[in-house]
């Protein structure tokens, strides 16, 4: 009886660990060169689509935050990307990182919350 409780026990806390890292509704956006893993969390994509006032130009903001896992430490970063129908797509997250130019898991984090939404 002691072995089957320990068993159960032991059971839901490795169920609950790994369920912590990694949802199925979360997308792999691929590693970082410093093996860290890059997932976006579905349920937080959103967008805001508007009229700059000055230019007429519509511009689309796509909000998403990622979930950042290396060496089983879990870290949340919130991402904007700004699309207008001229330019080139400009991101910023939460850690102070911005550009107009982007390849790897930033442009596959970008691709994949432009198609969720």
């Amino acid at each position: 009886m002691k072995k089957i409780l320990s068993t159960l026990i032991l059971s839901a806390i490795l169920i609950f660990a790994v369920q912590e890292e990694v949802l199925a509704s979360d997308i792999y956006c691929g590693n970082f060169s410093d093996g860290t893993e890059a997932y976006l969390l579905t349920e937080t994509v959103e967008q805001n689509r508007y009229q700059e006032s000055q230019h007429g130009i519509w511009i689309t903001d796509i909000y998403c935050t990622v979930k950042y896992l290396k060496n089983r430490s879990v870290t949340y970063v919130d991402y904007k990307f700004s699309c207008s129908e001229v330019g080139v797509p400009h991101y910023t997250n939460s850690q102070g990182n911005s550009g107009n130019r982007f390849s790897g898991v930033i442009y596959n984090i970008y691709k994949n919350a432009q198609n969720y939404v």
